[in-house]
């Protein structure tokens, strides 16, 4: 939610360490908060200073949210994931969901379309409901065994 100047300031820092690259990555907020974010951040991909955003919520599981806001989180509803997408003008190369929620796997199928990841996490999905995200074009997992079931 940092000003621009924010977000510039924290790029160089991380390049003076040795970074070469960094993606966006945006936790749960309001739609419309979030949708805005996507619109400024867009413009510093425009611009070189990051690769892309990654939307890292508000389609997740309140079971796995961790740090998340669990009044915030949504269903992953494919239309809703879409303006979040569009907001993004084109610099969108990522989304975190969890897959097994109501709208989960029509929003997989339409990131792979879109030619957006579709990560799987902060989820509660079973082996059979991860390997049907995979199926339908999920390729990423966020925090994988971390915000998620253990192995078992």
């Amino acid at each position: 939610s940092g000003t621009v100047d924010e977000v510039l300031n924290g790029i160089r820092t991380h390049r003076e360490h040795g970074t070469t690259t960094l993606v966006a990555s945006m936790v749960t907020g309001e739609l419309d908060f979030l949708a805005r974010r996507a619109g400024i951040l867009s413009e510093l991909v425009e611009q070189g200073d990051l690769a892309g955003l990654h939307f890292e919520g508000p389609f997740i599981s309140p079971c796995r949210k961790g740090a998340h806001s669990e009044q915030l989180l949504r269903y992953p509803d494919p239309a809703e994931v879409r303006k979040l997408v569009d907001a993004g003008r084109g610099t969108a190369r990522m989304v975190t969901l969890a897959t097994e929620l109501p709208g989960g796997l029509d929003s997989v199928r339409l990131l792979a379309d879109l030619g957006v990841i579709a990560a799987i996490g902060h989820t509660d999905a079973t082996y059979a409901q991860t390997v049907e995200a995979i199926d339908a074009g999920a390729t990423v997992a966020t925090h994988l065994f971390n915000a998620m079931p253990p192995i078992a």
